[in-house]
């Protein structure tokens, strides 16, 4: 599984629809384009370091299986530094989000070329 230079496993929508179809890719890509923004608005609310790591640990694994590795990996590291103890700063909160704007066009266009699974 090999991400493109913007994060992106472009391969993990052909994955999903080996594993369950279009059914299966129309769901998680769902779930992560409803998803994602409130997790996102909650990681900047947290307060405490444990909160963080149990959001970013829940969120990384949503975010490998819609092939948004890149997003993945700043998760892992964020939810690291969150078990020492650390609050994700300003910066590392507004690369998340420059990461989500570029999953969510990706995403919102493989959506759209997959019709209603009957």
């Amino acid at each position: 599984m090999g991400a493109d230079s913007d994060g992106i496993d472009r391969t993990a929508p052909d994955r999903l629809r080996r594993q369950g179809g279009d059914r299966l890719l129309l769901k998680l890509a769902d779930s992560f384009l409803s998803r994602t923004p409130g997790r996102l608005a909650e990681l900047r609310a947290a307060e405490a370091p444990g909160a963080v790591a149990d959001l970013l640990h829940a969120f990384k694994t949503s975010c490998h299986l819609v092939g948004a590795v890149g997003m993945a990996a700043r998760s892992e590291a964020l939810e690291q530094d969150a078990e020492d103890g650390a609050l994700p700063d300003a910066d590392a909160l507004d690369a998340m989000e420059a990461d989500w704007a570029t999953v969510r066009a990706w995403l919102e266009e493989v959506r759209a070329t997959v019709g209603e699974p009957s």
